[in-house]
């Protein structure tokens, strides 16, 4: 398995997993889990493969990877407690080797992993827990003889339990969503701003016109189930622009492709709206569909290039 865009190249065996960034490597094998003493691991097991998520499946624990655009994912899911409860925490343990040196970071969710010469060449951070009814577990690391350690406080925890240094911390929806409109097919964030592109949004009658939505942190941090602080539409919007189908933020500003926009008699041409003062640091008033934004510029950029529309790929700078 290989991440080009992080330069990594990971090879899962029975024995564990060895991560690669040019000559250097580090090397993670399962211990097992428990509280206070962790038992022997058992007997080896075989990863299983499918698309870019690896599995290696052990009973109440399942240890996974995910190959994705930020990095190789590892997690795990436990289904059961290892036993009973004897006031020590949970603790997942995994052997730690390889070329590089592991140093924890302040917050203990996360570790460096140095050369010699005290150059960073990997990092793995972000450790947070979750149970079955969503509730965040106070969670650890800590590198001891060899060993990396996950502490977990499970106390009246509901399993199976989800221990993942990259995990969901809200869930983004649109207050007007129907079906098919693809909300999410295009995402940017820009601080505590998110921009969310819906291209097959129908607009009042006209199918397929799209939008972007506009959220904005609110000041209890993102948790739970959120919807829009603000609604993007285009003042001269017709059916079939898709309009979302990229989008992009940078401070306050907001830039919006619309691959489909026909221009005079050319049939999906393209356009890009830039929106000014969207966002300012603050959560926007929600808007209801009689009052969603109106266009504040229009970019319209002549000519097409020969492999990709116009508006299908912004980014403001």
């Amino acid at each position: 398995m290989t991440n080009p865009r992080h330069g990594l190249a990971v090879e899962l065996t029975e024995a564990g997993v060895q991560v690669r960034h040019g000559g250097a490597h580090v090397d993670l094998a399962w211990r097992g889990y428990g509280y206070g003493t962790v038992p022997s691991p058992g007997p080896a097991v075989a990863p299983v493969a499918r698309d870019n998520r690896v599995e290696y499946r052990r009973g109440a624990v399942t240890e996974w990877y995910v190959n994705g655009p930020r990095g190789l994912q590892q997690g795990f899911t436990l289904l059961a407690p290892p036993g009973p409860r004897i006031g020590a925490p949970l603790t997942l343990v995994l052997a730690l080797s390889g070329t590089l040196h592991a140093r924890v970071e302040p917050g203990e969710t996360g570790l460096t992993l140095s050369s010699p010469d005290g150059a960073t060449v990997l990092a793995y951070r972000g450790l947070t827990a979750w149970d079955a009814s969503g509730r965040a577990l106070p969670a650890r690391l800590q590198v001891q003889g060899g060993e990396l350690r996950l502490h977990v406080e499970d106390a009246g925890a509901r399993y199976p339990l989800l221990v993942d240094p990259f995990v969901e911390q809200a869930k983004l929806t649109a207050s007007d969503g129907a079906a098919a409109d693809n909300f999410g097919f295009s995402v940017a964030i820009s601080g505590d701003t998110v921009v969310v592109g819906a291209p097959f949004d129908d607009i009042r009658a006209n199918r397929g016109q799209g939008s972007a939505y506009v959220f904005v942190k609110p000041g209890g941090g993102w948790a739970g189930a959120l919807t829009e602080s603000a609604k993007l539409i285009a003042s001269d919007g017709a059916a079939g622009d898709n309009f979302g189908f990229s989008v992009a933020i940078s401070g306050d500003t907001v830039v919006v492709g619309a691959s489909g926009d026909t221009i005079g008699a050319n049939t999906d041409q393209g356009s890009a709206y830039v929106f000014g003062s969207v966002v300012v640091g603050r959560p926007a008033p929600a808007l209801s569909k009689s009052a969603q934004l109106g266009i504040v510029a229009l970019l319209l950029l002549v000519g097409l290039l020969s492999l990709r529309r116009l508006g299908k790929s912004i980014a403001p700078r």
